[in-house]
């Protein structure tokens, strides 16, 4: 879904993304620093787990990419004065 929304977006504004492979959202404080160092009005987070199956038998690695990690993005764009967008599930 991030790599549509990037496509999707990047013709009309400039966009920046990552991939799993250049930031693991299980490491919130990485994820902390790597956010911090850029400039942006707006920050859409896609990365969450949304198997309800999976998230019980993996409940700290659920955690972390749907919990600690978004609170992590929030504050950071609290702190810079931007847009969260966090997608996720309905459970």
């Amino acid at each position: 879904m991030g790599a549509a929304l990037a496509r999707r977006y990047a013709r009309d504004r400039q966009v920046a993304g990552w991939k799993h492979a250049d930031l693991d959202v299980l490491f919130p404080a990485r994820v902390r620093e790597a956010v911090r160092a850029q400039d942006f009005k707006t920050l859409i987070y896609t990365a969450g787990i949304t198997s309800v199956d999976y998230c019980e038998e993996h409940p700290e690695e659920s955690r972390l990419t749907n919990t600690e990690t978004p609170a992590v993005l929030a504050e950071v764009c609290a702190e810079k004065g931007a847009k969260l967008i966090h997608i996720s599930t309905d459970y």
